[in-house]
């Protein structure tokens, strides 16, 4: 029997080394030491040899310990000639933090490979990996699981179709139909390859990502090129072709933030953003919309900002410009505008239904009311300037 102790001694530090060091590190003593030995029994014990090689066998109720870890199965083989072990039948491997649970465990001793053929579920406190099968790469640290792979820890879980961990980085590939959904902040981001960063706590989208943010009764969707959701500051970053919809509201821009702080959401459009909404437009060189309880309350445009609006069913749009603008919503719909610093508005009068002149003005700031969709007053201050068109100079100018 001490071929057979030497090779599962072998085994078992070597399984549990690389397995366990899937979730973390690892530490342990060389063996050898007196306080290191190994125990183990089985309902039977039994060495045979088959076909010119020897096969050793731990059969039933198979349980090995060695200090505070333990091995269970039904079955032990070691294939001695082969140096190749296996283990079947509820395979567990616990050392009271971290544990993995299979149906079937080989190691390839000469290739210091792992293979997982019968289901494999890794647990670490509160984070769980589980897939139909999985190959553990010794030499490069590196694993591949393939079949329903999820991970699944206290605030967020994703699936794929395959994934590779590597060890030393703590990184995860994820391939095939990749879903990432965190519950703290209901976010689903979907796409075909993601990457996420365990040290960081961070997960990178590609290929046609999709985020959706869940509401009561309704969602908004983020798309881009590339969709990175960080964990720990509760934003996330959508980055080339950027498209938001939200009901009445689509956006568009090249880099977009979304974040999600003390019950409150901003949303930052950058390079080249434009927003649309119930016939409105609206431009600048940056614009940042406020949520609160998923609603959009305000918005702020920076920098050559422009907003035009529908003024009615004649085609005229009324227009606001500023190096600022600041936009009130309520219930979704408009309630006011401010115009700041060389701000300037063309606006459209109408009663029922007929054109009755244009006005532009002009001064440091210019305040918009609106009841509905159209401009109840407007407040010009700061050197404010004006002129009235008639609406028969109006209708010639339109002609």
């Amino acid at each position: 029997m001490i071929k057979i102790d030497i090779f599962i001694q072998e085994l078992i530090f070597i399984i549990l080394l690389i397995t366990f060091n899937l979730f973390g590190e690892f530490n342990y003593k060389v063996y050898g030491q007196t306080d290191d030995f190994l125990k183990y029994r089985a309902d039977v014990l039994s060495s045979e040899v088959i076909n010119g090689q020897t096969v050793r066998k731990l059969i039933g109720n198979v349980v090995l310990n060695q200090k505070n870890y333990i091995l269970k199965s039904d079955l032990g083989t070691f294939f001695q000639e082969e140096n190749r072990f296996i283990f079947e039948g509820s395979v567990e491997f616990d050392d009271g933090v971290k544990k993995l649970i299979s149906n079937k465990v080989v190691y390839d001793n000469n290739e210091k490979t792992f293979y997982f053929d019968k289901g494999i579920k890794l647990i670490k406190g509160k984070n769980i990996l589980t897939a139909d099968k999985g190959i553990y790469y010794n030499g490069e640290k590196r694993a591949y699981f393939e079949g329903n792979v999820k991970f699944i820890d206290s605030v967020q879980t994703f699936t794929c179709g395959k994934a590779e961990f590597f060890e030393e980085s703590e990184k995860i590939i994820a391939y095939d139909n990749l879903i990432f959904n965190n519950f703290n902040e209901n976010i689903t981001i979907m796409g075909g390859k993601g990457n996420y960063f365990g040290k960081e706590d961070f997960i990178e989208v590609s290929e046609k990502p999709v985020m959706v943010l869940k509401e009561e009764n309704t969602e908004m969707t983020i798309t881009g090129e590339k969709l990175e959701f960080f964990n720990k500051t509760s934003k996330v970053i959508a980055s080339k072709n950027v498209e938001i919809l939200r009901d009445n509201l689509k956006a568009r821009c090249n880099i977009a933030e979304y974040i999600m702080k003390n019950g409150e959401e901003r949303i930052i459009l950058k390079e080249d953003p434009i927003i649309f909404q119930d016939g409105s437009d609206i431009r600048g060189k940056q614009i940042e919309l406020f949520l609160k309880d998923k609603n959009i309350y305000k918005l702020n445009v920076i920098e050559d900002a422009v907003a035009t609006m529908t003024a009615d069913t004649l085609d005229y749009e009324n227009e606001l410009k500023g190096k600022n603008i600041y936009i009130f919503l309520k219930e979704n719909k408009i309630e006011k505008m401010i115009a700041e610093r060389n701000a300037e508005s063309v606006y459209y009068l109408f009663e029922n239904g007929e054109s009755q002149g244009a006005n532009t003005v002009s001064g440091e700031r210019i305040t918009l009311y609106f009841t509905g969709e159209d401009i109840e007053r407007v407040i010009v201050e700061g050197g404010g300037e004006g002129i009235f068109y008639p609406s028969h100079i109006v209708n010639e100018l339109k002609k």
